[in-house]
């Protein structure tokens, strides 16, 4: 990753700037770029990844894809954890209620979702469900999940 000062600056901006705005597109455009400079090792693998799948884009493209989702995934696990309710209002989950009904007969349940890294997928299926992430996540998972505002707000 890039250092936690530079993260921190661009969380802090992320939370006041508006989803649709080029503001908030140049921030993550901005930690995408620092992704993959940071990462730009893993680069060959991920080409060689969309080779073994025969992917049409050109590879230039779907690295920064790559990285994109991934920036994706990190900037909106924590600002989901800082304004649940800001960011939720962006997402639709269909048969929400289906899934309350399971939970409230204590059934289990099988959660699928799409275009979602597995960060941002568990912090959502907490937000939205109020499930503990211990019940589902890893060790590792639940260690990347603590509340960012301990991070983001801390001064140093």
């Amino acid at each position: 990753m890039f250092s936690e000062k530079a993260k921190n600056a661009a969380l802090k901006t992320a939370l006041r700037t508006p989803l649709n705005s080029y503001r908030f597109f140049s921030i993550l455009f901005t930690v995408t770029l620092c992704h993959i400079y940071m990462n730009r090792k893993d680069i060959g693998s991920i080409i060689r990844y969309k080779k073994a799948m025969n992917h049409y884009q050109k590879n230039i493209l779907f690295v920064f894809n790559y990285f994109l989702r991934n920036s994706y995934d990190l900037m909106f696990t924590d600002l989901i954890a800082e304004k649940p309710k800001k960011y939720l209002n962006y997402i639709y989950i269909e048969g929400k209620e289906y899934v309350r009904q399971l939970m409230d007969k204590n059934s289990g349940v099988i959660l699928l979702s799409g275009h979602f890294g597995p960060l941002f997928r568990t912090r959502l299926f907490k937000e939205v469900f109020g499930i503990s992430v211990s019940s589902f996540a890893t060790p590792e998972t639940i260690k990347v999940l603590k509340n960012p505002s301990e991070t983001i707000n801390k001064t140093t």
